[in-house]
């Protein structure tokens, strides 16, 4: 995913107080706890290799990751 220049914000659950209870909504959210999870605006994506839309690597493949982070204004 290098070189594509997206903006993007990380969340370090482990990092901060309340984390353990973001995971646990997280895993309320998407059906799952592990990560990355990742959205690309209000799209669950999914990690870099699975999830609802295949993760980030299978999107990028496909050729729709682009367009993802473009309508979400991220590139």
């Amino acid at each position: 995913m290098d070189g594509k220049g997206a903006s993007y914000f990380v969340l370090e659950l482990d990092e901060i107080a309340d984390g353990p209870a973001l995971r646990a909504e997280l895993g309320q959210l998407t059906g799952r706890t592990s990560v990355p999870a990742i959205w690309i605006g209000e799209t669950f994506v999914g990690g870099c290799n699975d999830g609802p839309l295949g993760g980030v690597n299978s999107l990028a493949a496909a050729g729709t990751l682009d367009a993802m982070l473009a309508d979400a204004g991220a590139l």
